[in-house]
């Protein structure tokens, strides 16, 4: 692993605090730890590495996650299930897990969880599950509009995810040493295909 604790955590720290004050816009590069060959997972690794710490949870979800399974022992972060996690890291189709984590209560909205969806981070960029949006809310002068790489029902159990304010969940987009934002107070109109 070649990661300084100090100094990437501090860069990756704050690429996160970037990312979001301007939801929707990428920000980094990330420094790139080197636990996983799959430049979105070590993206994904960077921003866990930065933000965990003992007394918090961590859940694991998809295919190659699993691979990142040394983060546990190096922030102390023990494992959960994805109902009770702070953070959720998702390999591959968030689909159905957005649905089933922890969104906190109006007495305690801080206990949402952070997700952390790894794929491309890169606004404008096109695949298979891009989804053009325009996007609004704090950090956002008036609306911006880009392509997430989400597709329309999982941008649906986002919406559904955060819609009693002030509870919901955080997402992240990590890729390519880039990471782009989704606080819970953003709000995501698709655009008609």
């Amino acid at each position: 692993m070649k990661w300084d604790p100090i100094h990437d955590s501090r860069r990756t720290f704050l690429a996160c605090l970037q990312a979001q004050c301007a939801p929707g816009i990428p920000a980094g590069p990330v420094p790139a730890p080197g636990l996983s060959h799959d430049p979105a997972l070590d993206t994904a690794a960077a921003v866990l590495l930065s933000l965990l710490d003992p007394g918090l949870t961590l859940a694991l979800i998809g295919p190659e996650a699993g691979t990142l399974s040394p983060l546990y022992d190096l922030t102390g972060a023990a494992p959960a299930d994805p109902a009770e996690a702070d953070f959720v890291l998702i390999s591959g189709d968030p689909g159905q897990v957005l649905g089933t984590v922890r969104c906190g209560d109006r007495a305690h909205p801080e206990t949402g969880a952070t997700v952390i969806v790894t794929g491309t981070a890169r606004a404008g960029g096109q695949d298979a599950a891009s989804t053009p949006v325009t996007l609004a809310g704090p950090g956002i002068e008036t609306s911006i509009q880009t392509v997430l790489p989400l597709t329309g029902p999982v941008l649906r159990s986002l919406e559904a995810a955060n819609s009693v304010p002030p509870t919901g969940i955080d997402l992240l987009l990590t890729g390519g040493g880039v990471l782009t934002a989704l606080p819970r107070t953003t709000q995501i109109q698709m655009e008609a295909a």
